[in-house]
């Protein structure tokens, strides 16, 4: 019981007024009172997009519909500014969908919900399934959708793709190393760390759950036409010239195709597909398991060590499990929101090479943003050790961000004023925080690459700032992937320290270092009396059942 009432409080239900979601609206009506659990009442997400003129009246009928089914219901209307509509019914499909993904996703965690119940079904399995084949995306692709995943065109939001909650890895991770003066010494950085911390990664995100998969569409319209429930269909869906999806359904509809293409021959690929996966992964986690991974996340660096007799024994599944292990190492340190597996092969049989080399050999590979280096230790023992590749000037312009401080109001010294999270380098989550009186203007924070400049600049100490020491006393032994960092700088107007430089360089969070004024913040940290600026980071989502595998802890 308290489970029922447990995932009602915690799930909302996309409802777009179509037989697949008013049917989906149904049976959760129906589920809460029959139910003997005392499910709460669900609450739905009704998207008006702004595509047809008509279309906040249909929306709002739609809302009608669900309070016939005493169902609350909540209209989230997408914001189109600053995007083009007029350039082709495919593009604005994609728009559509990405703003509705982020809208459902900021409205789940507004109202604190963790997952999203959406009302695909198995002629959209099917529709899937072939549109991948027509397009020779094989392989993995044709499993189709699966039953839960995180939730789609999110990546960059903060509560949405990841929870607030955090992950811990098995070991500890660097202590921070903070600026301190000491008149006697006078010789940079002194005195032990001031905490031990860890470098956490997020936790899980919103979950998208497809609960109707193994029905039919027929199947929900006999539910809707049963329970009197009305919908409304969108003529669009119909119009089989403008996308091949429409075409598809139409197809599909007819069984005018050959019998391997049609629904239930694509319905059982997609299980078969899917089942071999699963069992795929399961190969893959246990080489994990075995191997010994260990991820630095002051750089975003990995090693990794496995038995070759170990990988032998996946059998006919050796390039294939090869590719996704490489691939779910390549997500810990990947600036790259996804790693496609046509580029991991191609990696691999170079990588591969190795084999047959003499133990110092060393066989490099650029993919997915990264640089892999695979070497044989012994006849029988491989490593790979993956780095983030040094930016290039277009990705440091395009990880350039500027963390907004709003103003504020308030008069308390210890009040705090944050900037927004935010996913840097597709690597760490970081923000911003203001500590003191109010400010009556904004300001702002850059966050970018650590760059040889910004070496220069903390080894000379500042006659305008005497607390400043260099890192001279700084075991900085990052080696060149010290230049992939972050570094954290507050904005000046004008230039400073008879310099080009116009901003002071205040922290490099994932190492832990930052001058006087500013400390990492935790839950139980305890400020300095001089500190004005704090700032949080985490690292980015690594999949539950990797935490387990993984060191975070430097050699």
């Amino acid at each position: 019981m308290a489970r029922a009432r447990s995932f009602g409080a915690c799930t909302r239900i996309a409802v777009s007024g179509g037989v697949d979601s008013m049917a989906l609206a149904t049976l959760c009506a129906a589920a809460r009172i029959e139910s003997t659990a005392h499910w709460p009442a669900f609450t739905a997400f009704v998207v008006d997009h702004k595509l047809r003129d008509n279309s906040t009246d249909e929306a709002y009928r739609v809302l009608t519909n669900l309070e016939s089914l005493h169902i609350d219901s909540q209209l989230l209307t997408l914001d189109w500014t600053g995007i083009e509509r007029a350039d082709g019914i495919a593009n604005v499909e994609s728009h559509a969908r990405r703003l509705r993904y982020q809208a459902l996703g900021r409205a789940c965690r507004n109202a604190g919900a963790r997952y999203l119940l959406v009302g695909h079904h198995a002629d959209d399995q099917a529709e899937g399934v072939l549109v991948r084949i027509i397009n020779r995306r094989h392989g993995a692709g044709l499993s189709g959708m699966r039953a839960g995943a995180l939730i789609p065109e999110c990546e960059d939001i903060y509560g949405v793709s990841c929870s607030e909650t955090s992950q811990q890895f098995k070991c500890e991770y660097l202590a921070p190393i903070i600026e301190q003066e000491n008149l006697a010494s006078g010789s940079g950085l002194t005195g032990p760390p001031v905490q031990q911390v860890r470098l956490q990664a997020v936790g899980d995100g919103i979950r998208v759950l497809r609960p109707l998969l193994s029905y039919t569409k027929q199947q929900l319209i006999d539910t809707c036409m049963g329970a009197n429930t009305a919908w409304f269909e969108d003529q669009t869906n119909a119009d089989q010239t403008l996308a091949l999806r429409n075409t598809v359904r139409s197809l599909l509809a007819t069984e005018a195709l050959p019998l391997a293409l049609r629904r239930s021959r694509l319905l059982t690929l997609a299980r078969n597909v899917r089942i071999r996966q699963e069992n795929l992964l399961q190969k893959v986690r246990r080489l994990v398991d075995k191997a010994n991974v260990r991820l630095d996340p002051r750089g975003g660096s990995l090693t990794c060590s496995f038995s070759l007799v170990d990988v032998a024994d996946l059998g006919d599944d050796f390039s294939d499990g090869l590719t996704l292990y490489l691939r779910e190492m390549l997500n810990l340190v990947t600036p790259q929101t996804s790693v496609g597996r046509a580029a991991i092969y191609s990696a691999l049989s170079v990588l591969l090479s190795f084999v047959h080399t003499p133990a110092e050999a060393v066989c490099k590979v650029s993919v997915a943003g990264v640089t892999v280096a695979a070497r044989e230790t012994s006849a029988s023992t491989a490593v790979f050790t993956m780095h983030r590749q040094m930016p290039s000037s277009i990705s440091k312009g395009s990880t350039n961000v500027l963390l907004k401080l709003p103003p504020s109001t308030e008069s308390s010294e210890t009040i705090f004023t944050w900037s927004s999270w935010h996913l840097w380098d597709n690597r760490y989550w970081i923000r911003l925080g203001r500590v003191g009186p109010s400010a009556s203007a904004e300001q702002y924070g850059t966050l970018r690459f650590f760059t040889p400049a910004d070496m220069a600049r903390l080894r000379r100490p500042s006659p305008n700032s005497p607390s400043l020491r260099s890192l001279r006393g700084f075991g900085f032994q990052l080696g060149d992937v010290r230049y992939t960092i972050p570094v954290l700088c507050i904005q000046h107007d004008e230039t400073i320290d008879d310099t080009a430089a116009t901003d002071t360089i205040i922290a490099l969070p994932s190492i832990g270092w930052s001058r006087n004024s500013c400390q990492r913040w935790t839950n139980d940290v305890e400020l300095a009396e001089d500190t004005r600026w704090v700032y949080d980071i985490k690292y980015k989502h690594v999949d539950a059942w990797l935490t387990e595998a993984v060191d975070s802890a430097i050699d």
